[in-house]
């Protein structure tokens, strides 16, 4: 696929684990000039440094359900302001 990519492209790889062939076509990107960021999710190790690679960490499982958590509940405040904004209620 790096061949339909235009120069000066960045790569971005959304993935749970990073095995060495994986690693290796990275950092073959990166010689070629293109920025490689990889997005790390789930509840495994964090790869190690790669070199000139961007590793950003979103969390697993645990994380993923606070956010949506935490999401649901700030809705429901909306939901319940709006709702109390149409009654013509002041809180």
């Amino acid at each position: 696929e790096r061949h339909r990519l235009p120069n000066g492209s960045t790569v971005v790889v959304i993935t749970n684990s990073v095995n060495e062939r994986l690693a290796e076509q990275l950092v073959q990107l990166r010689r070629n000039g293109y920025a490689v960021t990889i997005l790390f999710v789930g509840d495994n190790a964090i790869p190690p440094r790669i070199a000139g690679i961007k590793v950003y960490s979103l969390g697993g499982e645990q994380t993923w359900e606070r956010l949506l958590t935490t999401a649901s509940q700030h809705q429901q405040q909306k939901m319940l302001a709006s709702s109390t904004a149409v009654a013509g209620i002041q809180l």
